[in-house]
């Protein structure tokens, strides 16, 4: 009935989720047709909590992502049906997706506490490391540090560990109470999965072609060791027990992709092009912090091969990005 409605109001390029199920597979069929997505789930927890889940996926496809406030209401039906003009202006006003959570963070915690702190880095910090663009990343970051009275420095360190956590999601504040919501995973995260599960599904000879030299590298321990077996020639491959069921499981996943890809060899090359891109920006990010250091503690003897080991791979991300 929201995606009825929100026709019947002149609102549509409108698609309805079943639920809260919407899948990687389906915002692949939407990526081809558009390049924004704008997101309006109801506003209990679920729906929140629906709404978080969608955003993370769509950051593995590229997708500008906005979301809706409800005016009124509890869901686009409800706001349509009190006044289509309302549900129009809304959708016409969408806030980009960092920028809603932030002032919807501030409007809902106590900045001026410890805690409320906490729990506002909990929500941004993992939204900061699905940003692509390192310029918008740092802007958000300097206003977040500017809001908390800290420095910028600080926020860096944080990001970095909630990275390391695999960005968990945060409560959500409904009605005065926290409702824990599932984990929401990185782009990087994502694109480490998905590689492997392709991986299933492509010959040795692509894997040998596309691997022989690569910049890719795994947050988890588990997907290092799934890489390391899958890549290793079959004959050769030894597995412990305890892997068979992440190996049944990225199977199954790859299985479920070679329904919806047209040239799964095409989808491996891509996927394997962008997980690099982001092992190559995160190594970058470590060294210019780094060099950072060392040029603030006056130590510039090691400055120079930092440099030149962050002009390299500038080369090697520019050549991976045409």
């Amino acid at each position: 009935m929201d995606c009825v409605m929100s026709h019947q109001a002149g609102v549509k390029n409108t698609i309805a989720v079943s639920g809260t199920a919407l899948t990687p597979q389906q915002l692949q069929a939407v990526r081809r047709i558009c390049d924004t997505m704008v997101s309006s789930f109801d506003t209990d927890a679920a729906g929140d909590s629906a709404t978080r889940r969608s955003l993370a996926l769509a950051s593995e496809f590229r997708f500008e992502r906005r979301i809706v406030p409800i005016l009124s209401g509890k869901d686009p039906a409800d706001a349509v049906q009190e006044n289509p003009a309302l549900w129009r202006d809304a959708v016409e006003a969408a806030e980009p997706v960092v920028e809603f959570y932030f002032k919807k963070s501030f409007r809902e915690e106590n900045a001026q506490t410890v805690q409320g702190q906490k729990s506002i880095a909990a929500v941004l910090l993992p939204l900061f490391a699905e940003i692509d663009n390192e310029i918008e990343r740092a802007y958000w970051i300097k206003e977040l540090a500017g809001r908390f009275g800290t420095t910028e420095q600080a926020i860096w360190l944080e990001l970095e560990k909630a990275k390391r956590r695999g960005a968990a999601a945060p409560a959500i504040r409904v009605t005065g109470e926290k409702t824990p919501v599932s984990p929401v995973y990185s782009r990087r995260e994502l694109l480490e999965e998905r590689l492997l599960s392709l991986l299933t599904l492509v010959s040795e000879e692509v894997r040998a072609d596309a691997l022989e030299k690569h910049h890719i590298s795994f947050r988890h321990a588990l997907h290092e060791e799934l890489f390391s077996m899958l890549t290793a020639p079959s004959d050769g491959r030894e597995m412990r027990g305890d892997l068979q069921k992440h190996l049944d499981m990225l199977r199954f996943k790859g299985e479920v992709a070679r329904e919806m890809l047209t040239d799964v060899r095409e989808e491996f090359f891509l996927c394997k092009r962008e997980l690099e891109k982001e092992c190559i920006k995160e190594k970058l990010m470590s060294l210019g912090k780094e060099i950072e250091r060392l040029e603030r503690e006056g130590n510039q003897a090691l400055v120079p091969a930092l440099l030149g080991d962050f002009r390299t791979l500038s080369e090697q991300l520019k050549v991976i990005s045409f």
